[in-house]
C-alpha cells in the first residue's frame, strides 16, 4: 500500500502544475495596413492608387489577405466630326482581392481572385470605354486576379513597411496591368 501512496500523491501533484514550453514568441495574427501607390495601366498611363488591407496569419508561413484598393483612370478619346479636342473620361475603379499570403525569409507573395467595380461614367461613354482598351460595359462588376510579391521591412513589433510590386488583371481590361506600392502595416 505504502508503494502506490508515494507515485499517487506524486500524480496528483504534478496534475496540479501546468507546464507551457514555447519555442518562440506569441505570433500576432492579425494585420491592417495603407498601401498608396501607382497602377500601370496600358493605353491610360500611370495612375496614382490606395490600397486599405486586412491580414490574418493562418500560420507561421500562410495567411488570408482582403481589402480595398481604389484607382482613377483617365482615358482621352476623340468625339470625331469638327472637334478634334481630345475629351477626356474619368474612370474609377475599386478592387476586393481575396489573397493567400505565403511567408518566406526573403520575400512574401500573395495571390487570388478579386472582384472588381468601374464607376463614375459619364452619360454615352460606354461605347468610349470599349474603344479605348476595356473588353466589358462599365458599371458590372467583373472578375479578376491579383498576384504580388513584397519585402517587409520591421520597424519595431509592430509596425512593418510593405513594399510591393503586383500585376492584376480583370474583366474590363483586355491586357494584365503593373502596380507598385509602399504599405503600412500594424500589426495586433
Amino acid at each position: 500500500m505504502k508503494k502506490l501512496l508515494f507515485p499517487a500523491f506524486c500524480l496528483l501533484g504534478l496534475s496540479l502544475f501546468s507546464f507551457n514550453a514555447r519555442a518562440q514568441t506569441e505570433l500576432q495574427k492579425n494585420s491592417i495596413g495603407i498601401s498608396p501607390g501607382v497602377q500601370w495601366i496600358d493605353g491610360m498611363g500611370a495612375r496614382p492608387s490606395l490600397h486599405i488591407s486586412y491580414e490574418h496569419r493562418i500560420s507561421f508561413y500562410s495567411g488570408i489577405e482582403t481589402g480595398v484598393s481604389y484607382a482613377s483612370l483617365v482615358a482621352a478619346a476623340t468625339t470625331g466630326g469638327t472637334d478634334l479636342k481630345p475629351k477626356k473620361t474619368y474612370y474609377h475603379l475599386f478592387t476586393l482581392p481575396l489573397l493567400y499570403r505565403l511567408h518566406t525569409k526573403i520575400i512574401d507573395v500573395a495571390a487570388g481572385p478579386s472582384l472588381n467595380i468601374q464607376t463614375s461614367l459619364p452619360p454615352g461613354s460606354k461605347t468610349a470605354a470599349l474603344s479605348q482598351g476595356m473588353k466589358k460595359d462599365p458599371g458590372q462588376p467583373a472578375l479578376g486576379y491579383l498576384l504580388k510579391a513584397s519585402k517587409p521591412v520591421r520597424l519595431n513589433k509592430r509596425l512593418t513597411l510593405d513594399p510591393q510590386a503586383g500585376i492584376y488583371g480583370n474583366q474590363y481590361l483586355k491586357q494584365p496591368q503593373w502596380t507598385t506600392g509602399i504599405g503600412l502595416k500594424y500589426r495586433f
